[in-house]
């Protein structure tokens, strides 16, 4: 969980990693390289009622606050409001060979505690999870292939009975994920499967459902450049589930678009950066309720030494 827990490693993955389908929440895009270069210690998110022509409206509300460590670690998380699904503050502390993460209410009691063991190396081989009273609610088993690729991930539950197992295999040559499958309740089942292009760039993915069908063709393109420009999802029949764009400028995503099937309106972002290069705001507009939403970003930074 290094430098963040949420849509990081960004802008130094254009080439290697496909853009994920737009997220509900307007979060900053920040890499944990950018995190340490330019000594980040926080950044709050501030949410206001916009226009098309990205003008706030109202003071804004605080959204969400993130804080780090002179490392580069994230140290704390806080909800504003309380979101439903959400605990108010999570605190991160690293400890000898661990990780621990606390989740507080609003009121500041302790909600749940996940535990990250052999965390040293950055990649946990077991998790334990537990309520606010101490009590034991899952365990997480995992295995990796050269010291860092996730090669399988066991799930008990509070009595230690195994829930699912999840594997994956990976293309030999390039380590590129090429497939996950999950065994749960005595049944297996295909999650996803990739294909790539002579570039290691992902251009093809099959996705299946819960019980193991074959549902949807996603596709993948990319410009001249090596970043992506469209990710395109179809059911088996050809129908368009989804239609995403993006564009760039400067080697910034600048603009972020998706098209579902059979709607005329599509949802957008569009995104500004300050003199550093840092996500300073974002335009968003909702088709479902016709209504646009501007994020900002703002960072406190460590003295450098």
């Amino acid at each position: 969980m290094r430098a963040t827990v949420y849509r990081l490693l960004f802008l130094c993955c254009l080439i290697s990693l496909p853009l994920a389908p737009l997220p509900a929440q307007l979060e900053p895009m920040v890499t944990p390289a950018q995190i340490r270069r330019h000594n980040i210690q926080s950044i709050t998110v501030t949410l206001y009622n916009g226009d098309a022509e990205g003008n706030r409206h109202g003071r804004g509300e605080k959204e969400r606050y993130y804080e780090y460590d002179p490392m580069g670690n994230i140290v704390e998380r806080n909800f504003y409001p309380e979101k439903p699904g959400y605990n108010r503050t999570t605190i991160f502390e690293y400890r000898k060979g661990s990780l621990w993460r606390e989740s507080l209410n609003k009121h500041g009691d302790l909600v749940e505690s996940i535990e990250y063991i052999n965390y040293a190396g950055k990649v946990p081989t077991l998790i334990r999870r537990k309520d606010g009273m101490g009590k034991l609610l899952a365990t997480e088993e995992r295995t990796y292939i050269q010291d860092t690729l996730l090669a399988g991930m066991k799930l008990y539950d509070s009595e230690k009975q195994l829930v699912n197992h999840t594997s994956y295999t990976y293309v030999p040559e390039t380590a590129r994920l090429q497939s996950q499958t999950e065994q749960r309740g005595g049944m297996t089942r295909k999650v996803v499967e990739n294909a790539y292009d002579p570039h290691n760039r992902l251009i093809a993915q099959k996705e299946y459902d819960n019980t193991g069908q074959h549902v949807r063709n996603v596709t993948y393109n990319y410009d001249e450049e090596g970043r992506q420009v469209r990710r395109v999802s179809r059911t088996l029949d050809g129908k368009l589930a989804e239609d995403l764009y993006y564009t760039w400028e400067e080697g910034l995503l600048a603009e972020e678009y998706v098209q579902y099937a059979d709607i005329d309106l599509r949802d957008s972002r569009r995104h500004s950066y300050n003199e550093q290069g840092l996500h300073s705001s974002t335009l968003a507009f909702e088709a479902s309720t016709q209504h646009w939403r501007v994020a900002t970003f703002t960072y406190t930074f460590y003295e450098k030494k």
